[in-house]
């Protein structure tokens, strides 16, 4: 049967691409094989130097490739939403993929529950073509239904559950109340964009199968400048976080400051786990002053770090309270 877009408007993909030719078929590929295809694919060329643009440009007429100097991942994703005809907005990375499924199981959610205004779904993570593993359901591990509605977004995050980019879907209209993607935030301008929406629109619709493909490996390791930068941009969320907490409801706020808890925690286990005691030092007191050090923070801390870390990061830790840190 002859699949055919959504009526004009409706869905445009996002897809920010930066030397992406490798990539950038398979991604393209499995937007244009979806069930229910999307009315426009806006692909951002973010400065590439290799033929990512001409190759995107190709493939199909539903593809509007824009092409401006490298701004990073937020910027291009601004430009795309700024761009977008449709109603909804979908996001995809050049070098991840959905399943055939994902559209047509968000807006069989979306007619069930018409006045929610964004969405989310489980995903595959992929190594090497490999399915290795899948996101984490949180507090929706044990419901039954394969789509559901949250009544609050702050607490499935607070739960463990992920909220990828490649599975949202959200009104445009959404968008424009909360804002661009944080251009400052080089690695967690995501999740801030979530819990922006969270707050403003607490209902979120969920699909527990598996809608996309999150792919991990590509890159052998950071380096320096980009784990030093990936810290910055989670001390930066974590104070928007704490700037925002006096516009949350008061029966909300526990749940940011759970996942803020959680975010700080991971973001300091990295440096010790890593050996970067000196960063870590400067990370704790900068968690210090956003206090963020309760309870949670230090049993969490306590009770995750590995075993062949343990006895190093205590003494570290003891160092630090001796000189009153």
């Amino acid at each position: 049967m002859m699949k055919v877009p959504f009526r004009k408007g409706t869905v445009t993909v996002v897809i920010p691409a930066y030397n992406s030719e490798k990539t950038i078929i398979e991604a393209l590929e499995s937007v244009l094989s979806q069930t229910l295809l999307p009315s426009e694919i806006i692909v951002i060329d973010d400065g590439s130097v290799d033929g990512t643009g001409r190759i995107a440009n190709g493939l199909s007429d539903l593809i509007n490739v824009i092409r401006q100097e490298n701004s990073g991942s937020s910027a291009a994703r601004n430009r795309g939403i700024k761009e977008a005809r449709g109603e909804w907005i979908a996001f995809l990375d050049a070098d991840d993929q959905w399943k055939s499924n994902r559209l047509e199981s968000q807006f069989k959610l979306l007619r069930e529950c018409p006045n929610i205004m964004w969405m989310s779904g489980m995903y595959d993570i992929v190594r090497s073509r490999k399915v290795v593993g899948q996101s984490s359901l949180g507090m929706l591990c044990d419901l039954a239904e394969t789509t559901c509605v949250v009544p609050d977004a702050l607490e499935l995050l607070a739960s463990g559950a992920s909220l990828w980019t490649g599975t949202v879907l959200v009104k445009r209209s959404a968008l424009s109340e909360v804002g661009d993607f944080d251009v400052r935030q080089r690695t967690s301008h995501d999740t801030d964009m979530w819990i922006r929406l969270g707050v403003r629109f607490p209902r979120i619709g969920f699909v527990r199968i598996p809608i996309a493909k999150y792919a991990i490996g590509r890159e052998a390791s950071l380096t320096a400048t980009a784990v030093a930068d990936s810290d910055e941009t989670s001390i930066l969320m974590l104070e928007r976080i704490i700037a925002t907490l006096p516009h949350v409801p008061e029966n909300r706020r526990g749940h940011l400051l759970t996942f803020a808890n959680m975010r700080a925690t991971q973001t300091l286990q990295c440096a010790i786990r890593a050996g970067r005691t000196k960063h870590a030092r400067r990370l704790m007191n900068e968690l210090r002053n956003l206090k963020l050090n309760g309870w949670p923070f230090w049993y969490s801390m306590a009770t995750s770090i590995p075993e062949h870390v343990a006895i190093p990061a205590t003494s570290f830790a003891r160092r630090l309270l001796r000189r009153g840190i």
